[in-house]
């Protein structure tokens, strides 16, 4: 919302919430909860106050920090040096009433902006859409892996083939047009032994992907912001401790240690681009291919959002199988001809067949 310096914007503020008003009315009967950053502080007497509260009156609506439950203290700060009450949530008489249990702040070190966010909690009855959270599936990242994860692979993996029986009969058939049941459950059989070995070795000796954000992804950031991050964590739980005084030796240093904290974030995502051709430079120079590729892959790598809902459905089962039915249409949309095609495969046969009496020849 804007801020009260002038009339034009206090024109603006009615104007905002007079489109607020607008879908109010036009949902007669729902429950409403409205938050925002609305540039006013109820402690102060100013015009743009008096205009949130006559809104708050016509449209039956109460600020949820005037609730009992409230615990907001500020959510604004400039410098750490001035602080206000400037965003709210806006409750419904029936929400405000009965449904609100607690409002509060929640004042984080780790966080840039000079806004706080501010939480509510509503004890509501209501009917839920489950989704399938997409889970991160680890699997080797052999980018990683050094010269003894390879060696360890290596034992592991000829330790597990040594106990797998070859199913020789199976594989000195001759027949390339062999419908043996037995034979091809065989061979499934024994594709599925092996690969099961190699994902199992790979996973015991084999460093494992992690999700993007699990270390956290700002280069630079183990170099010059952790450091700064758990100083300014420190002199921030001593702030706290204090009773969080607004003035004073530990709110000067707790000002000054969190600024250089976010002067840090800033300047390393500025300069992201340079310390990522440094390290390209360093792995080159060192000859650490593996290092290479991993910085090529990093930034390669993009954060790609997956749908929760197709066509209405929403578990992954449902949508394997509307994706299967779907290329199934697609496969089989295309009409031909049935001697045409036996014809085809006749003839794909026969040139099987000749290569195989060829290579016996020879």
């Amino acid at each position: 919302m804007p801020y009260e310096s002038d009339a034009s914007n206090t024109t603006e503020f009615q104007y905002q919430l007079s489109a607020i008003d607008t879908l109010l009315q036009q949902h007669p009967g729902c429950h409403v909860l409205v938050g925002g950053d609305f540039n006013v502080d109820f402690s102060r007497n100013w015009n743009n106050t008096l205009v949130l509260n006559n809104f708050c009156a016509s449209a039956d609506s109460f600020p949820v920090s005037h609730n009992d439950c409230s615990k907001e203290d500020y959510t604004h700060h400039f410098c750490m040096n001035h602080f206000t009450a400037i965003d709210h949530f806006l409750a419904s008489d029936s929400l405000y009433k009965n449904a609100v249990k607690e409002l509060s702040v929640m004042h984080d070190v780790d966080n840039t902006s000079d806004h706080e966010p501010l939480c509510i909690t509503l004890e509501l009855r209501v009917m839920r859409l489950k989704y399938t959270n997409v889970k991160h599936m680890p699997r080797p990242a052999w980018t990683k892996a050094s010269d003894e994860n390879i060696s360890a692979y290596q034992a592991r993996l000829r330790a597990r083939l040594n106990d797998i029986v070859i199913p020789n009969d199976v594989l000195l058939c001759r027949d390339r047009t062999c419908c043996n049941r037995d034979h091809l459950d065989s061979l499934n059989t024994y594709a599925s032994l092996i690969t099961d070995a190699c994902v199992s070795s790979a996973n015991l000796t084999i460093p494992s992907t992690r999700p993007r954000g699990s270390r956290g992804n700002i280069p630079g950031w183990s170099e010059f912001v952790a450091p700064l991050r758990d100083k300014s964590i420190f002199w921030h739980n001593i702030w706290v401790d204090y009773g969080r005084p607004r003035d004073g030796i530990v709110a000067n240093i707790m000002r000054t240690t969190r600024a250089r904290y976010n002067a840090a974030i800033q300047k390393v995502r500025c300069e992201e681009a340079d310390i990522v051709n440094s390290r390209f430079v360093s792995a080159i120079s060192e000859n650490r291919q593996r290092d290479f590729w991993r910085e090529v892959k990093q930034c390669r790598c993009q954060r790609k959002g997956v749908c929760s809902v197709i066509d209405g459905l929403t578990h992954s089962d449902d949508i394997a199988e509307c994706f299967a039915d779907k290329y199934r249409e697609l496969y089989t949309s295309v009409t031909y001809d049935t001697a045409d095609m036996q014809l085809i495969r006749d003839k794909l046969n026969k040139s099987v067949c000749d290569c195989d009496v060829e290579s016996n020849l020879v």
